[in-house]
């Protein structure tokens, strides 16, 4: 489903057992809204290179809004990309205007939704803080948990680094009195750059850390 222009309303929509080889199942970039309500997504697969396998979404000052709203929960089973995708479920590239532009607060993620990072959502935002701004009505919009348990499951990029997935559970939750470091240590033989790995290794270069 290509959505370029106005407004798109899925209700009550089942989609089962689909595998796509080239883009998302749908793929948004328009002017008008995006509502969904009460739509079950089950095992859709994306088999090639790419990101979001239900919906790869662009938001920006001349955007509509995509929203996972209604008065029934939507659902995301076993939505899953490559090994080297973003975002199991969902994508979203985010630019400057657009950081306002999404609902999720209906939308129910499974466990088994898979992807490299952000297995069932990923964001990947010029400005991440005010597309994720810190307190609990950005976990609800997300659809997160509370609490999050699994910090692979909805993360995002920052004014396109890529060298560090952000945890979104990093950008809503408020941090107490400590400190928290990144520590990086950037392939050097000895020594580290940046923090003490106190708190848990997210890949191969990359640390969250508290202290």
């Amino acid at each position: 489903i290509q959505i370029n222009s106005g407004t798109t309303t899925l209700k009550t929509l089942l989609v089962n057992d689909i595998s796509l080889n080239g883009g998302s199942l749908i793929s948004y970039s328009s002017t008008g809204n995006l509502n969904i309500d009460g739509c079950t997504f089950t095992n859709i697969q994306k088999t090639n290179a790419g990101n979001g396998s239900v919906i790869n979404g662009m938001l920006s000052s001349t955007s509509g809004i995509i929203q996972i709203t209604g008065s029934s929960t939507t659902s995301f089973t076993n939505c899953q990309v490559t090994s080297s995708g973003l975002g199991g479920a969902i994508y979203l590239d985010i630019q400057t205007g657009g950081e306002s532009k999404y609902d999720f607060s209906k939308a129910s993620y499974s466990i088994d939704n898979s992807a490299q990072y952000g297995k069932s959502l990923f964001i990947n935002a010029t400005n991440l803080r005010t597309a994720v701004p810190l307190g609990d009505g950005s976990r609800i919009k997300l659809g997160a948990l509370n609490p999050e348990t699994d910090f692979y499951n909805l993360m995002g990029y920052d004014n396109g680094d890529d060298s560090i997935a952000i945890p979104l559970y990093y950008m809503y939750t408020g941090i107490e009195e400590n400190v928290y470091h990144v520590n990086i240590d950037n392939g050097q033989s000895s020594g580290s750059i940046g923090g003490i790995d106190n708190i848990g290794k997210f890949n191969s270069e990359t640390y969250w850390d508290y202290k």
